[in-house]
């Protein structure tokens, strides 16, 4: 089975303008638009980010207590801004689906 490089890029073309037009696409633009335009929540996406990087990074008693500390203070916060939450579903779920077209392009099903 010979495909053409057109076909390909058809294909793809397809797959991007289902990916766009999806509803999961859309909550996530609209989700990351509300972040862009609100300095308080990107400050507190940065210091959640931050302190997922230091609890990886974590290997000492001392360090293992700070970075806890820090996250329970980021983890209050967050419970608090729910425009972070929000964006955080919509992340995930805009991942997932990214996953889930990688998964089928390496997998496709065969019809």
């Amino acid at each position: 089975m010979t495909i053409s490089k057109n076909e390909i890029i058809k294909e793809a073309q397809e797959l991007s303008e289902s990916i766009n037009n999806s509803d999961i696409f859309k909550e996530y633009q609209e989700r990351s638009r509300e972040i862009a335009n609100d300095v308080e929540a990107q400050n507190l996406l940065q210091k959640l980010y931050q302190v997922g990087q230091e609890l990886s990074g974590v290997e000492t008693d001392d360090s293992i207590l700070k970075s806890a500390s820090e996250k329970d203070m980021v983890t209050k916060e967050l419970d608090n801004n729910q425009k972070v939450k929000d964006f955080l579903l919509a992340q995930k779920q805009y991942i997932n689906l990214m996953q889930q077209v990688v998964e089928n392009i390496r997998n496709p099903k065969v019809e």
